[in-house]
C-alpha cells in the first residue's frame, strides 16, 4: 500500500482522468470532488465528481465537511464550486486538484504528498478540448484560465510535458 498521497494537477485535458483511473487499477483510492459545476455527457455521478447543488454545497461548506474548496468564474458568470472532504483526506491516497487546490494542503501534510504537474502542450490540449464537444464552457476560456493558473506553478515533485506518459512510471516514483 502505497503511504504518499498523490496529488494531480494540470491544465484542462493535460490527462488527469486518465493518469487517475491508471493508478486507481494500480490500487491507489481515489478521492471523489464535490461540484455545483453541470454534468457533462458520458459522466456518471460519484465516477470523477459528486455532483450537489449549491445549497447542498454551502450546507456541507458550514458543517466544515471539506479539506479544501474553491470556486470557479465561467463566462455566464456562474460560479462552480468545487471541494474535497476531510473524510477523504484521511482515507484516500490519490486526489486531482488545481493550484488553489495544492496551496490549501496544510503544511504539516505536504510531506506526505507527490504532486505530479501535468504541464502537456498546449495545441495537444486545445484539440482535447474541441474533441470533447463540451456544451457548458468555453475551450477558449478554459484554455486562457489554464494559463494564468498555472503561470509560475513551481510546487510540484514531478513535471510531465510528455503528452504519452507512463503511469507506471508516475506510481512507481511513490513512496
Amino acid at each position: 500500500m502505497k503511504k504518499e498521497r498523490l496529488i494531480i494537477a494540470g491544465h484542462s485535458a493535460s490527462g488527469k482522468d486518465y493518469l487517475s483511473e491508471s493508478l486507481v487499477k494500480m490500487g491507489l483510492k481515489k478521492s471523489v470532488t464535490y461540484t455545483t459545476r453541470p454534468i457533462r455527457n458520458g459522466e456518471v455521478d460519484g465516477e470523477v465528481y459528486h455532483f450537489v447543488s449549491l445549497d447542498e454545497f454551502n450546507i456541507m461548506e458550514s458543517n466544515n465537511l471539506f479539506y479544501e474548496f474553491e470556486d470557479f468564474k465561467v463566462d455566464n458568470g456562474y460560479l462552480w464550486y468545487y471541494g474535497s472532504t476531510n473524510e477523504d483526506w484521511d482515507k484516500c491516497n490519490l486526489f486531482i486538484k488545481t493550484v488553489r487546490g495544492i496551496n490549501e494542503i496544510r503544511k504539516e501534510d505536504r510531506d506526505s504528498c507527490f504532486i505530479v504537474f501535468l504541464d502537456i502542450p498546449k495545441d495537444v490540449r486545445y484539440q482535447r478540448l474541441l474533441e470533447r464537444n463540451d456544451n457548458n464552457d468555453s475551450v477558449n476560456r478554459r484554455i486562457e484560465s489554464d494559463e494564468k493558473d498555472f503561470d509560475g506553478f513551481l510546487d510540484y515533485d514531478l513535471k510531465i510535458i510528455d503528452e504519452d506518459f507512463d503511469p507506471q512510471m508516475v506510481f512507481d516514483l511513490m513512496d
